[in-house]
């Protein structure tokens, strides 16, 4: 289960959420977490920007809890 990824990584998963909560978030220059974007049940989530251009992303993405995910690889 993919539950993280990170600023710097490629991505080359899209996930569909089956139950639970994902969070997009940026960090800022202060150090600060920024949230970006929250997916619930029943969606998609990815870095987009990067899992097109294959270019190293600039975001995070973590579960919040419980979550069950399908994966689907690039």
């Amino acid at each position: 289960m993919l539950n993280r990824m990170q600023k710097g990584e490629v991505a080359d998963k899209i996930v569909w959420i089956k139950k639970g909560v994902l969070r997009s978030y940026f960090l800022l220059e202060s150090g600060e977490e920024c949230t970006y974007c929250i997916t619930f049940d029943e969606s998609m989530m990815t870095a987009m920007t990067s899992f097109i251009s294959g270019q190293l992303s600039k975001e995070n993405i973590q579960s919040i809890g419980q979550t069950e995910l399908y994966v689907l690889y690039k």
